[in-house]
């Protein structure tokens, strides 16, 4: 799936983005902009803090692979909140790198978008907390 034909915002455009992870420069430049902000919530397990452009995004995904080899997020709902703000309902999978246990979790991520990359990500450890981060709640 490229992203070209996909309209940002989108819960197609979304299915992409979340796939694209940790694969390297040319994923992270077609999905972030390049002075995004990712702010993880305290309550997300072995990475949290807030984290600035694309050195940022390297460090925040070396947290998440030294704890975990499985990380997979799976968009679920997405509501508009206009202005190019979207909400994102995930479903993520993640299995620790020395337990081997596999959890699997609903968080809300609040996206700002510039054009069509990401500018900044609120990450929350809930739906229900992102919902009301947004206003919804």
């Amino acid at each position: 799936m490229e992203q070209g034909s996909l309209e940002p915002g989108s819960p197609e455009y979304f299915r992409w983005f979340y796939l694209g992870g940790d694969r390297g420069e040319d994923a992270t430049t077609a999905r972030w902009h390049e002075d995004m902000v990712l702010n993880q919530s305290p309550q997300i397990f072995d990475t949290s803090g807030t984290f600035h452009g694309y050195e940022g995004l390297r460090q925040m995904f070396g947290e998440l692979r030294d704890s975990y080899d499985l990380v997979r997020w799976e968009p679920e709902e997405v509501v508009d909140l206009g202005d190019d703000r979207y909400l994102v309902r995930l479903k993520t999978t993640m299995r620790g790198r020395t337990t081997q246990i596999e959890m699997v979790t609903e968080l809300g991520h609040l996206v700002a978008m510039r054009g069509d990359r990401v500018a900044q990500m609120d990450v929350y450890a809930s739906w229900e907390e992102a919902r009301q981060a947004a206003g919804l709640g």
